[in-house]
């Protein structure tokens, strides 16, 4: 079972049913659209918003971002953990749409796995 919460700016938040935090998956609008990225910069916005979840966001070179084989546009990063901070897992993926760019980042620590629900809508979202 899954828990929508809806934020500030359009951000819709899904929640594993119990969860607080952790694992979640975020989808927001953005604008543009991907044609207007090349490889490297798709990575960079995807490392990015990784970053934004964090008050002292960890340095750049401090994530790894692989391309999610599974999917297009999508990437898996890893930040390792850090003093009181675990270390974390997202899954960050990109849908173009009519209406513009749209994120997806499924976030969970890197010790578990994301439960079932999670995964299957940040791998079954289609845009339209």
């Amino acid at each position: 079972t899954l828990r929508r919460a809806d934020g500030e700016n359009g951000l819709v938040t899904l929640l594993a049913d119990g969860a607080e935090e952790l694992p979640r998956m975020d989808l927001q609008l953005l604008d543009g659209s991907l044609q207007e990225l090349d490889a490297g910069e798709i990575r960079r916005l995807a490392v990015g918003l990784l970053q934004a979840y964090y008050v002292d966001a960890p340095a750049s070179d401090r994530v790894t971002a692989d391309e999610d084989p599974a999917l297009e546009h999508a990437f898996i990063l890893n930040v390792p953990a850090a003093e009181e901070i675990p270390a974390i897992t997202a899954r960050v993926r990109f849908l173009d749409a009519q209406d513009g760019l749209w994120y997806l980042t499924l976030l969970y620590p890197s010790e578990g796995q994301a439960p079932g629900s999670l995964l299957r809508a940040y791998e079954s979202a289609a845009a339209n």
